[in-house]
């Protein structure tokens, strides 16, 4: 959130709310002119609102138009941060780093600065006199003497998983997925375990640490707004608050109070969004993931209740939790996206080396991921990824759905199945070479030891 020409200001997934004195005053959304509704975050540049978004680059809006800046390079368009620095905009990108914006050019911000090689930035602030630049993968960067010095694991902190930084009385404070890390001045580290973390904001009372799952823990050491994912901290002019998946709340050591429902925020009904369900998984906390073929992403807790909404991808095609990771992957038409806890990580498409932008299923492995898409399968192990077409012996290339059998990975096509190994396609199943009452595959599925596949025509098992 933030503070703009008298009023209040929120990037959400479901537009850019502008609040007024009594509550929600209007929502924009595509329709008023923004290239897409999931907004990522909010700063004042240049006496206009500079808007982030997830796949779209970044908006400029004069209280009247929308002015879309949109990079080339698609990953230059993830944005994660914005900072305005004087007569600079600076932009965090989830794939080209740290992007400066003068109104005319775009130019990469830390060039020829010794030790910024760093791509996939999460959040920037200023300690020290310096830039302090946090990664989804490799850390922490901080700016002394000219040149850039990393912090990670392997001298401090928690983990490379950097999900937000604030600097509260002379000290760096830095929220990761595995807890929470305070850097003083002379450079010692201090670490609180608090599982995934997501946000970190001083107070008068203290220190907030927002967390995935568990709400917001106050400087006293109890936890508000439990099972909530907190998204970030807001210093208004009325104290704190919490920005959260399911509404905003007034923060205070001794208790919370809601002020905004997400009903207002979002698509929220109370109940089902729509009854075209593609795709269900449980997370393992006890939640259970709805995919919409046309309506997105909804949660639902143990009761029942929605507590998460993601319209931002519409058609979604497949879920599947990545129990190792803690994430959840969705497949959707305009790529994979990956979820920890409730929050939005990342997004992979055709041009992060996809064999196509139309992912159909996932299969999450010990070190990598199979993506199953309308224009092969491509299979990523260890950072590195291959793909396999109808060019490389696919019975077909639109490939409908992926298991791991038998030590091996098995994609369903529209011309049959195939059976690939770390190098190669291994065999193909097709009638009238097999007994499949159809050539197009629609499921696969192990089960007992057994591979099952799903057809128009019926469903046949091959025995272990």
């Amino acid at each position: 959130m933030i503070e703009w020409n008298g009023t209040s200001w929120a990037a959400t997934s479901g537009g850019l709310v502008e609040f007024g004195t009594s509550g929600i005053k209007k929502i924009y959304t595509t329709l008023e002119g923004l290239p897409e509704i999931d907004l990522t975050d909010l700063t004042v540049w240049s006496d206009r609102l500079v808007i982030g978004t997830a796949n779209e680059g970044w908006v400029l809006f004069d209280g009247r138009s929308f002015q879309t800046i949109r990079p080339e390079i698609p990953q230059a368009r993830q944005v994660t941060a914005l900072h305005a620095d004087g007569k600079r905009l600076l932009v965090g990108t989830l794939g080209q780093g740290v992007l400066s914006f003068d109104g005319k050019s775009i130019r990469p911000a830390f060039d020829g600065i010794p030790g910024s090689q760093f791509s996939r930035v999460t959040a920037m602030t200023t300690y020290k006199g310096g830039w302090v630049i946090g990664t989804f993968d490799a850390g922490l960067f901080v700016e002394r003497q000219g040149s850039f010095e990393n912090i990670s694991s392997s001298n401090g902190l928690p983990c490379p998983e950097i999900r937000g930084l604030a600097v509260i009385e002379d000290e760096l404070f830095v929220s990761t997925a595995l807890g929470i890390a305070k850097i003083n001045s002379s450079g010692n580290i201090e670490v609180q375990d608090l599982g995934v973390t997501t946000a970190v904001e001083g107070s008068s009372a203290g220190v907030w640490v927002g967390t995935a799952n568990r709400g917001a823990l106050a400087p006293n050491g109890f936890f508000h707004i439990e099972n909530l994912a907190i998204n970030s901290f807001y210093k208004s002019k009325n104290g704190l608050l919490a920005c959260t998946t399911n509404g905003l709340y007034a923060l205070t050591p001794d208790g919370s109070q809601k002020i905004f429902d997400d009903e207002k925020l979002a698509r929220f009904n109370g109940g089902l969004a729509a009854g075209n369900i593609s795709a269900i998984e449980p997370d393992g906390t006890g939640r259970i993931w709805l995919g919409y073929f046309r309506d997105g992403i909804e949660v639902l807790d143990s009761k029942g209740r929605v507590v998460y909404i993601q319209d931002g991808n519409k058609e979604i095609n497949d879920l599947s939790f990545d129990p190792l990771q803690g994430r959840m992957w969705a497949a959707t038409s305009d790529g994979a996206k990956a979820f920890l806890g409730l929050i939005p990580l990342i997004s992979i498409s055709e041009e992060d080396g996809l064999a196509d932008r139309a992912v159909s299923a996932l299969v999450p492995e010990e070190n990598g991921m199979v993506f199953a898409t309308a224009g092969g399968v491509t299979i990523e192990r260890d950072g590195r990824k291959r793909t396999w077409t109808g060019f490389h012996g696919l019975p077909n290339q639109r490939v409908s759905s992926a298991v791991r059998y038998a030590g091996d990975v098995w994609v369903g096509t529209l011309g049959g199945i195939a059976r690939i190994d770390d190098n190669k396609v291994k065999e193909t199943f097709r009638p009238p070479d097999v007994p499949l009452p159809h050539n197009w595959i629609t499921a696969l599925a192990v089960g007992d030891g057994d591979l099952y596949a799903g057809t128009p025509d019926g469903i046949v098992r091959r025995g272990a």
